[in-house]
């Protein structure tokens, strides 16, 4: 199953971690995918899922687009951290 999370990641669920919470998917396998620039207001996005999926996009996937090799800036990180601190205070949705 694959669950697109990038308009869900910090609004939804009990604990505002997305669709997978809230769906009651947490711990299975799955692949989960999201951005951070909606709901977060950064920038970035991420994938989780098995290490065999995530060697797999590592090894395969296009090189110009450099998508597992560049983290986050202090500020990125820092933006992220205080969004999800305030969307724990404000959450209607939980």
């Amino acid at each position: 199953m694959v669950m697109d999370e990038a308009n869900s990641t910090g609004v939804i669920g009990k604990n505002d971690a997305g669709c997978v919470e809230y769906l009651g998917y947490t711990g299975r396998e799955l692949i989960q995918m999201g951005t951070l620039s909606k709901a977060l207001g950064s920038l970035g996005g991420y994938i989780t899922g098995s290490r065999t999926l995530i060697d797999f996009l590592r090894n395969r996937s296009c090189t110009q687009l450099d998508l597992y090799h560049s983290p986050f800036t202090r500020g990125c990180s820092s933006g992220i951290s205080s969004c999800r601190n305030i969307a724990k205070r404000t959450s209607m949705l939980s």
